[in-house]
């Protein structure tokens, strides 16, 4: 087995969003291991300013006349041990490299989108050395579609921080509503933000002090808007930064995600004390124990999402279990359990 002492981390995506997320949470709980690490990202990324003052860390910001991903094969060359490709353009970006230089690499899976089955990408998932899905649901399909061995590895809680002045402000705000939350991209057929506006006409009837946060902005903004009008109870807040602040003043969190590879959002929510109720696809239900399971509902069902939303209104010891219990669940996503769980796949030894 070769030592790895340096690690490059591959993520081009444009935006910031639930992967960057966790590689930014990775190479943070790496740092804290003395290992070199090297991120390969776009010039414009959230990431460098994420990132930045990490111990051990170099960034090659990619950009210029030539195409950042050439470039990035260029100036990584064979500077690296392992390569650790966070999302599909940097796990393509990884078998080209693996293919100039020999450099080994790892493939993170978290979507559970289906993978166009071709040369390519039997090639990709078939040379790399280790590949990682975020849930069983993809692990399983991975496995079958390629013939390969994938190890599960749940994304982590991201340890978010709450600002004191800003939550004091929040809970002034909120302090007479009862808050039921959700934090993701208004993409509708994906987070299912629908079910929660169509849900508001059931929870006013025994909720009169209800409002609802939608945190987040998307291609579905408009016509989620549309179908909110005449609910006042409903308030679109748009990206926010301290969605811990938020998540604070939420009473209850709702995910009713059409399909999801994991949604470590969740998990945040658990790790601030909020009771959360999700739907039952992808990889959600391995982020609930037993105790939880009953939180779980079918999709694009918004009756069935206020009834357990209603249950926590009306009840609460109820509320304060399943607190309690999604506490213990998050503590077990830590981002440092997370990290070693990773070391070991590597055989990296302190």
């Amino acid at each position: 087995m070769q030592k790895i002492s340096t690690v490059a981390h591959v993520n081009l995506a444009k935006g910031f969003r639930g992967g960057e997320r966790q590689t930014e949470l990775l190479i943070k709980a790496l740092s804290q291991k003395k290992l070199k690490q090297i991120l390969l990202c776009r010039a414009n990324s959230p990431l460098i300013e994420h990132l930045q003052g990490v111990a051990n860390l170099e960034i090659y910001a990619l950009s210029g006349r030539i195409h950042p991903r050439f470039l990035g094969h260029v100036k990584l060359n064979k500077s690296a041990d392992l390569i650790v490709a966070h999302e599909t353009k940097a796990a393509q970006w990884a078998l080209l490299h693996h293919l100039f230089y020999k450099t080994p690499y790892t493939i993170i899976r978290r979507v559970d989108e289906q993978v166009h089955v071709n040369f390519f990408n039997r090639l990709m998932y078939s040379k790399a050395k280790f590949l990682v899905a975020v849930s069983s649901l993809i692990a399983e399909y991975l496995s079958k579609t390629f013939e390969v061995k994938v190890e599960v590895i749940h994304d982590c809680s991201a340890h978010l921080q709450v600002n004191e002045q800003n939550l004091k402000k929040l809970k002034e705000q909120y302090k007479d509503k009862f808050v039921i939350g959700h934090v993701g991209a208004l993409v509708d057929a994906h987070k299912g933000q629908s079910t929660i506006i169509r849900s508001v006409p059931y929870l006013r009837e025994q909720i009169p002090n209800l409002k609802v946060l939608l945190i987040g902005s998307g291609k579905d903004e408009r016509e989620l808007k549309t179908l909110a009008k005449g609910m006042p109870e409903v308030e679109f807040l748009g990206f926010k930064d301290n969605v811990a602040d938020y998540l604070n003043c939420m009473d209850v969190f709702v995910y009713p995600s059409n399909h999801e590879g994991l949604g470590s959002t969740i998990l945040d929510a658990m790790e601030q004390g909020v009771p959360v109720v999700a739907t039952k696809v992808g990889g959600i239900p391995e982020l609930f124990c037993d105790s939880l399971k009953d939180q779980l509902v079918e999709t694009k069902s918004p009756l069935l999402l206020a009834e357990k939303v209603l249950q926590i209104y009306h009840d609460g010891k109820y509320r304060d279990k399943i607190i309690s219990d999604g506490l213990s669940v998050a503590k077990e996503h830590f981002p440092e359990i997370t990290c070693e769980q990773y070391l070991s796949l590597f055989e990296i030894n302190e």
